[in-house]
């Protein structure tokens, strides 16, 4: 059985295409956890809606409290997982077909994390984003090369590491890099896993992102403390340079990035 987690907090415009997607997997065991974070809409009015149907097909959990944000949120549903691997998808995000699940069970079973590639929508075409090959897991030692929508983890390896909630934004970083660091074995696996829905938090926040991932590697002694100290000042640069940029003109530039890969707009974007 896996494990397939979704935390979320008034999430009633994104939430049901995620449920829908986990409905319609084909020949799979599933266990299926709704963490939400007492929503003031309708959220639970779009968990009912479906309540039904979902404990008829599989063995479902819906828990509703308060947390202290997305990665308490995720620990307090893994405490609660009964599945051989854990995935979490949040809400908006979506299992790129209803084979994932089963798919993913032909792998072997000892392997720590399987992981695969994920598939992002922008102004309405998709790209396939793809995931480092297992022989290219030290670029986890710069920034984060596997989208933990793409990530099925061994739920006793995600009960005794756990998110580091000190992060809000990077905790699935410092959760994988630690993993990687320990010797865990890692395996990838050539599917496009989920669709992974822009506008979270890591994109809202993209400069304390860049702060918690520099925090995390220096944690672990990637880079020494004057390279640390450096990187930290660079980026407030980039913060205070962001600020003098009109809203309008900021979007045209992440899209001329984004369209052509240029480089030329690094220092600012």
């Amino acid at each position: 059985m896996i494990t397939i987690i979704t935390v979320c907090y008034n999430a009633a415009d994104n939430l049901e295409k995620t449920i829908k997607s986990v409905l319609m997997q084909k020949n799979a065991d599933i266990e299926y956890i709704i963490k939400d974070g007492k929503s003031t809409d309708n959220t639970n009015e779009i968990i009912e809606k479906y309540r039904l149907q979902l404990e008829k097909n599989l063995r479902f959990i819906y828990v509703s409290e308060k947390d202290n944000g997305i990665y308490d949120a995720m620990n307090i549903a893994t405490d609660l997982a009964s599945g051989n691997r854990v995935i979490f998808l949040n809400a908006g995000d979506m299992l790129y077909d209803g084979f994932v699940i089963s798919n993913v069970n032909k792998n072997e079973n000892d392997i720590d994390i399987l992981y695969g590639d994920i598939a992002v929508y922008y102004q309405n075409k998709q790209n396939i984003n793809k995931s480092v090959n297992d022989d290219q897991l030290d670029a986890l030692k710069n920034r984060m090369v596997i989208c933990h929508q793409a990530m099925f983890i061994k739920t006793i390896l995600m009960k005794n590491y756990r998110y580091d909630t000190a992060y809000k934004i990077c905790a699935d970083y410092d959760f994988t890099l630690k993993a990687y660091l320990n010797e865990k074995s890692f395996k990838k696996i050539n599917q496009v896993i989920s669709y992974f829905n822009l506008g979270g938090i890591s994109d809202r926040k993209a400069f304390d992102l860049i702060d918690e991932a520099y925090d995390i590697r220096y944690k672990y002694n990637l880079i020494s403390e004057t390279e640390y100290n450096n990187l930290i000042r660079k980026n407030e640069i980039k913060k205070f340079s962001r600020k003098l940029i009109p809203e309008k003109l900021y979007i045209k530039l992440k899209d001329y990035k984004k369209r052509y890969n240029s480089r030329n707009w690094d220092n600012i974007l």
